[in-house]
């Protein structure tokens, strides 16, 4: 049986971290560079 309550929370939580990666895929290989807080965002999604 699928639990639909349970996929449509974990789709939600997947738009949600799409839209932080979102963000990251718009700066340029310096300014994603520049920061710590990118990196550690970015390989939090790997």
């Amino acid at each position: 049986m699928v639990d639909a309550e349970l996929i449509t929370r974990k789709m939600l939580l997947i738009t949600r971290d799409l839209r932080e990666l979102e963000s990251l895929a718009r700066m340029t290989k310096e300014q994603f560079l520049s920061g710590r807080t990118e990196e550690i965002v970015a390989e939090r999604y790997r």
